[in-house]
């Protein structure tokens, strides 16, 4: 959403006197139908994004260096009330209608759309996983005071993850919502203070870290970096502030990852500023490639490559699989599994010993 006091925000970086810099490189303008680009995600070696409120009932596929539409598939059974953001796994793509400035919205809902589906139709249909918040009990309108708004989400494993944009104290709280379809009462897992407000996120499977951007008050973009969390409590661990430089729009409100580390970001049109998509790298991913790993947990040899089962020659406490796109496939118990179900080709497997420590080894099945 555009706000007047954006404009101001060029002059004011130096403000940020604490903060790490993250320089975003203006990669494309973004066209007229999508300037209001409020979700991202990397699926197909493609991006896909909406628009917010009042926009299209539609996902557009854009092309990752031009920024041009490829495509447009219409979700027909939804209207776009408030898209906010978008997030995947392995089968589904989801779409957060949760936008709420009023903090009045009992409507809540977030689309679960089949990627088979999406991959074959223009026109397709979704399922709803409609919430309320547990600690929400006045929904009188308020203008941009409500702490209730959300405009960033996450998947990890069988949960997504809200991060709301709380107008009222510039921190965002973390609600866990499961992925199954029906209706739910959301509790806070946790609340931190921005110090602004969010308005995207991003989780990397590859390096187990999630991103946050956003702008403060005065529409100074920013960003975080959490990693090293425990149990998906994720300002837990190393969390890392970023003062935001780019050259085009100023206000931030999207973000996705892909495999080998590189982000896109898009930001809105505002006055004489364009929409735009840009893109940052970070260090190199935490996988390695090779096949017995040395680790803080001990060495895990898997032989490679791999046809039908995969062995895990120690004690573990779970262990996650993942596609080459970092989207999650299944959570393993076991030493022993089956892939013989998957497609040939690389997955990453993320080791969790019984301390919590992990280990990422890549797996080439064939």
């Amino acid at each position: 959403m555009k706000y007047l006091f954006a404009i101001f925000s060029i002059a004011l970086f130096a403000t940020q006197t604490n903060a790490q810099t993250l320089i975003l490189d203006s990669l494309a303008l973004l066209p007229n139908e999508i300037v209001e680009s409020s979700g991202l995600i990397y699926f197909d070696n493609k991006l896909i994004t909406h628009t917010d409120s009042g926009g299209e009932n539609a996902l557009y596929e854009i092309d990752t260096n031009t920024a041009q539409v490829l495509r447009k598939v219409y979700i027909t059974n939804s209207v776009n009330n408030d898209w906010e953001d978008i997030t995947q796994d392995e089968n589904y793509i989801y779409i957060a209608d949760f936008g709420n400035n009023q903090g009045s919205r009992t409507d809540l809902k977030i689309l679960k759309i089949s990627k088979t589906e999406f991959q074959t139709y223009d026109s397709i249909q979704a399922t709803f996983i409609k919430y309320s918040y547990e600690d929400q009990t006045d929904f009188t309108p308020t203008s941009k005071m409500t702490n209730f708004d959300a405009e960033a989400i996450i998947s990890i494993e069988d949960s997504l993850y809200i991060f709301t944009k709380n107008w009222g104290n510039q921190e965002t709280s973390v609600y866990p919502i499961p992925k199954d379809t029906g209706t739910f009462i959301v509790s806070k897992n946790e609340q931190f203070d921005v110090e602004g407000m969010i308005t995207g996120a991003d989780y990397n499977h590859a390096t187990n870290t999630v991103f946050l951007i956003g702008y403060t008050p005065l529409g100074i973009p920013f960003a975080f970096s959490l990693k090293d969390f425990d149990q998906n409590i994720f300002f837990s661990g190393d969390t890392v502030r970023f003062q935001v430089q780019l050259k085009q729009s100023v206000q931030i409100e999207a973000i996705c990852s892909t495999m080998d580390n590189k982000y896109y970001v898009s930001s809105e049109d505002f006055f004489t500023l364009n929409a735009s998509l840009h893109t940052f790298k970070r260090e190199s991913s935490t996988v390695q490639s090779i096949f017995t790993l040395k680790s803080k947990i001990r060495n895990i040899a898997i032989p490679n490559p791999i046809k039908n089962k995969v062995c895990i020659d120690t004690e573990f406490q779970k262990a996650i699989l993942y596609n080459a796109l970092s989207q999650y496939i299944k959570t393993i118990y076991k030493n022993c599994f089956e892939i013989a179900a998957q497609k040939d080709g690389i997955y990453f497997l993320k080791v969790f010993d019984n301390n919590g420590q992990t280990q990422t080894i890549q797996i080439v099945k064939q």
